[in-house]
């Protein structure tokens, strides 16, 4: 007998995994059970990372692609070979693959899924078969947008034929500019343009086939002067201004440029003609224009110097300048500020100019001018001059403020020679009024039970008035004060301070007034001068609105550009606005004293205040209908 070859059992767990094709082995439920080594190093994933695990947990879809559908093909044709138990291939599917740092890989594959029978008919297991064919993908959609392109290609050459035939007949026909062109050999006209037709008043028809000449246009002098022209330049582009005639007669000057083009064979000439005939008007006018200004210049009162950007040399200055300085300008023209002032002086000066050319814009100074003649106090004010958008000069124009200035320091010395005799009148008057005070009130302890009631009255009143004009010499002090006081601004919470202006008020009294206090925007400035003026006001629309039932006092405030405004109204007497130009003047008062009590002062307090903070105060007020007083301070 012949000898039969022993059996060897077949291990196809070793014939899944080491086939050279990519399969995965999924159960009913789509977990996945075994993988061939080809197909995990395909997918870039470790068999013990995925066996047992749902398929779609381990091979989800791309989240930064929106129009990922692989797993939800997949799933389809799964469950299509489920209920079927027969194999489906499947279209070639983008599938990207999801990589150990979890990010995504681009992929196409070319899925089969086949199902596995088990011993009662059903699908025991789906071998899903795929091939890779990313790389065939890939070479099919570039050859497919070679081809794409290379039809483009065809179809926009076409196209830009056309176009550019169209866009030729456009730009010549509608262009602006006059157009013609001509046949070198004859000079007569094969094309022209409508702006043609608008400049000589010829009809298309009319001009076609006919030269210049014929035409009236240009003369044969012209004509033989332009073509000797194109013919010297080989044919290049000649340009020349000309004269020439309209239809009606009229004469314009225009810019002609005239070129060699070839057309259909044909050696031609293309013309374009500007109309420059308003152009050349308007630069008459303009020298003309400019002679006048170069007189005004020339005779204005003030200084003018016009400097080179550059290096700031002089290049212009008028005769008010010479005068100023004291020097004429075939001395001055071409120098620098360093060869007109001391150096020191020079150095400043300049530093102001090259600031100047950086801000841009004008800018305004007061100058002190040191020249050998005497020293000059001058009013400036300079801008930079532009040309495409670079400064290339700077202009100043300075008035002489010597006098004005003078004046100024003349005052300023006077006020203050007024506020130190306001100041020691004061202070001189402090110590007898505070004697006749103390006397009065010795005298009515002493003679009170021994004279009459009229005779206690009226040293009553003694004592009264002595007070008063004690109040009224410490606001005189406090006046005369502020003009010497230097503010100390720092940032101020207005609510806070009003609060602070209600509490030194109480002190004094009982407050009857219901005061509203709005929110208030923060402010920079001296905090205890801010503290007065709102105390005056706040103390003044108290006082003013005592007599109504229900007095009322309403504080506001508000930014506006570049300002802050507060304002305090109340509703009590008010006053006629005809005499509110005395509201801020000192002693000024707009009601009897024995209505309200006062100096007369607290309002020129204020003012000064506020004024010296750079703002302004201002009221608004009908009689019996209260008033409103507002100041503003700049905003922060």
């Amino acid at each position: 007998m012949k000898a039969t070859q022993p059996h060897t059992p077949i291990d196809y767990r070793s014939l899944v995994t080491f086939a050279p094709d990519l399969y995965l082995i999924l159960s009913p439920a789509l977990d996945i059970l075994d993988a061939s080594d080809a197909y995990l190093s395909a997918t870039l994933t470790q068999r013990t990372d995925i066996t047992g695990k749902y398929l779609f947990d381990i091979f989800p879809d791309n989240p930064a692609d929106a129009a990922a559908d692989g797993v939800d093909n997949l799933r389809l044709s799964l469950m299509t070979v489920l209920s079927t138990r027969l194999p489906h291939k499947m279209q070639v599917q983008k599938y990207d693959i999801r990589k150990p740092d979890g990010t995504f890989e681009e992929r196409y594959w070319s899925p089969l899924n086949t199902p596995v029978p088990g011993e009662q008919g059903e699908v025991a297991f789906i071998i899903h078969r795929v091939e890779d064919v990313t790389e065939l993908a890939h070479a099919k959609k570039a050859i497919e947008r070679q081809q794409l392109r290379q039809t483009e290609i065809v179809q926009i050459h076409e196209q830009n034929l056309q176009e550019s035939e169209n866009r030729f007949r456009t730009i010549f026909n509608l262009n602006p500019v006059a157009l013609f062109i001509t046949n070198a050999a004859d000079g007569r006209l094969k094309y022209v343009n409508e702006a043609f037709e608008r400049l000589f008043h010829f009809n298309s028809k009319d001009a076609i086939g006919k030269t210049v000449i014929e035409l009236g246009i240009i003369d044969s002098d012209n004509r033989a002067q332009l073509a000797q022209h194109v013919h010297d330049e080989g044919g290049h582009s000649v340009e020349m201004e000309i004269e020439v005639h309209t239809a009606n007669g009229d004469a314009r000057q225009v810019f002609l440029s005239t070129e060699a083009i070839d057309v259909d064979g044909q050696e031609c000439f293309l013309k374009a003609m500007v109309d420059i005939t308003e152009r050349k008007t308007a630069a008459q006018r303009l020298q003309a224009t400019n002679r006048f200004l170069d007189n005004i210049l020339e005779n204005m009162p003030s200084m003018v110097l016009v400097r080179d950007a550059k290096d700031l040399k002089l290049i212009r200055m008028n005769k008010a300048a010479e005068e100023m300085l004291g020097v004429g300008r075939e001395e001055l023209l071409g120098k620098g500020t360093i060869d007109i002032l001391p150096a020191e002086d020079a150095a400043l000066y300049a530093a102001q100019d090259r600031l100047t050319l950086t801000i841009g814009g004008l800018q305004q100074m007061e100058e002190q001018l040191k020249l050998k003649s005497g020293s000059k106090w001058l009013y400036t004010r300079k801008i930079p001059v532009y040309e495409n958008g670079m400064p290339q000069y700077l202009l100043s124009i300075s008035q002489d403020t010597t006098d004005k200035k003078n004046q100024q320091d003349a005052i300023l010395e006077l006020n203050k020679e007024l506020e130190a005799f306001s100041y020691s009148v004061a202070h001189d008057l402090r110590a007898p009024l505070r004697a006749i005070t103390g006397f009065a009130k010795i005298l009515e302890s002493d003679l009170g039970s021994e004279v009459s009631s009229d005779i206690l009255q009226q040293l009553r009143k003694i004592s009264s008035n002595a007070e008063n004009m004690g109040c009224l010499i410490d606001d005189l002090l406090m006046f005369s004060k502020l003009g010497k006081k230097s503010l100390r601004p720092e940032n101020v919470n207005m609510n806070q301070l009003v609060d602070w202006a209600i509490a030194e008020i109480a002190k004094t009294g009982e407050i009857r007034a219901e005061i509203n206090v709005e929110k208030l925007p923060p402010v920079k400035a001296d905090f205890m001068l801010l503290c007065q003026v709102m105390i005056n006001l706040l103390s003044n629309a108290i006082k003013y609105s005592s007599k109504k039932d229900h007095p009322v006092v309403n504080i506001s405030g508000q930014v506006q550009g570049k300002e802050c405004i507060y304002t305090i109204s109340d509703n009590g007497t008010g006053f006629d606005m005809r005499y509110s130009n005395k509201l801020f003047g000192v002693f000024q008062r707009l009601h009897r004293a024995d209505e309200f009590e006062g100096s007369g002062v607290g309002l020129a307090i204020v003012q000064r205040i506020v004024t010296k903070h750079q703002g302004r105060v201002w009221a608004d007020a009908k009689p019996n209908e209260g008033a409103r007083f507002s100041f503003s301070l700049p905003a922060t």
